[in-house]
């Protein structure tokens, strides 16, 4: 459960958001598969269709400047510890 909320947060406030995107859809694409077998449709779950969302959030590069503090965040880190962005 920590792991989620730092994640939410991590999305939330667009700080860090590759990495918080990846960790995401890895942990949700964990949980699908916790869930075998799936009594109902396993290619609907709402696991999968957030995990799908990750991957978006993980390869669009500007996702945490919409909303969040992005661009802050890499005025801050980005030169130093591109991998943080």
């Amino acid at each position: 459960m920590l792991a989620l909320l730092g994640i939410g947060v991590n999305i939330m406030f667009g700080i860090g958001v590759r990495i918080g995107s990846i960790t995401g859809a890895v942990l949700t694409f964990l949980m699908w598969l916790s869930a075998f077998p799936i009594e109902h449709n396993p290619i609907a779950d709402d696991h999968l269709i957030y995990m799908i969302i990750f991957i978006v959030f993980a390869l669009k590069p500007d996702v945490g400047k919409w909303v969040g503090l992005g661009e802050y965040w890499e005025k801050l880190v980005g030169e130093k510890y591109p991998w943080l962005l």
